[in-house]
């Protein structure tokens, strides 16, 4: 009440996101008293001050951003989040906001929102743990888009989020290294879904990944696990670009070669040369999924051991 007075808008105008400790009330008094000083900061430049003003545990700025041209007129899609522990589909403690500067219909921006999200954001796991909150706000302001060009604004939408939501898993409590799981070969998009999120949450892959240990027993037993029917037959593994299993067969792979890949990535750039590739292809079907995660540390362990005390 407080802020839409000060900045005279509707109540149903403002929404309310929070992240913190499970339990412990935001101090109100602090926060009201600042909100003068807040609202006077407001501009168009202030994008990476939120970003930043938004992180707990986060140690990076998460950051997107989509331009491209539409018979001739610019149209732009940017984003901002948070995010680095108990994150699990769906969603769970993390926070994201994006703005597009094209109108697109409520009913069809829904759609395309709930779509990227579940691609995205859905579709990472850093702990396996979710929260009590989580908030995806998406904001469509501007000139109206033809509907014949909504495809270009959910290829924008999907670049950003993807990018936001593996930075989120890239900067998972502890992390050293991302980890992207691809499956190929479903019989459909739900399954290798359900596989590639599988493979990403474990907990024994994502030890077996920080030690560099290619270790494709916890790969496979986690894609069994996933509720989906799979041959044994038609399953192929390969990590980064050593193949490990070839349709159900473990083959002589070259182990050190493997485990240097991983170490390579544990100790790459962010988010441009520090990704562990993991592929699985589970048959002949023509539908594929990815999901995204991080390596599980002992670091992840010191920073929650202690997280209140």
């Amino acid at each position: 009440k407080e802020l839409v007075s000060r900045l005279q808008i509707k109540e149903s105008e403002a929404i309310m996101c929070s992240t913190g400790v499970i339990g412990t009330p935001i101090k109100m008094n602090k926060l009201i008293n600042k909100l003068n000083d807040l609202i006077k900061k407001l501009d168009g430049d202030g994008g990476s001050e939120a970003a930043k003003a938004i992180l707990t545990t986060d140690l990076v700025i998460k950051e997107s951003s989509y331009e491209t041209k539409i018979e001739g007129r610019s149209i732009r899609i940017g984003g901002m989040a948070k995010g680095s522990g108990m994150i699990h589909p769906n969603m769970a403690t993390m926070l994201a906001f994006l703005t597009c500067d094209a109108l697109v219909p409520y009913d069809q921006w829904r759609q395309l929102i709930q779509k990227t999200a579940q691609n995205s954001f859905n579709a990472i796991s850093v702990d396996g743990d979710t929260s009590t909150n989580d908030s995806f706000i998406a904001f469509s302001a501007g000139e109206y888009i033809e509907e014949k060009h909504l495809y270009i604004i959910e290829e924008g939408l999907a670049k950003v989020t993807e990018d936001l939501a593996k930075s989120i898993a890239r900067d998972g409590e502890g992390a050293t290294c991302l980890l992207e799981v691809e499956i190929t070969g479903a019989s459909s998009a739900e399954d290798a879904n359900k596989i590639a999120r599988t493979i990403a949450s474990s907990s024994l892959v994502k030890t077996a990944i920080h030690g560099n240990d290619p270790n494709w027993g916890r790969i496979v037993a986690a894609a069994g696990r996933a509720q989906v029917d799979i041959n044994q037959e038609d399953i192929s593994l390969q990590i980064g670009e050593v193949e490990l299993i070839k349709n159900g067969t473990p083959i002589n792979f070259d182990k050190k070669k493997a485990s240097d890949y991983i170490k390579e990535k544990t100790r790459g750039k962010y988010l441009e040369s520090d990704c562990v590739k993991i592929k699985l292809n589970i048959g002949e079907g023509s539908k594929s999924g990815k999901a995204w995660g991080c390596d599980l540390s002992k670091e992840y362990v010191t920073i929650n051991a202690d997280y209140t005390t």
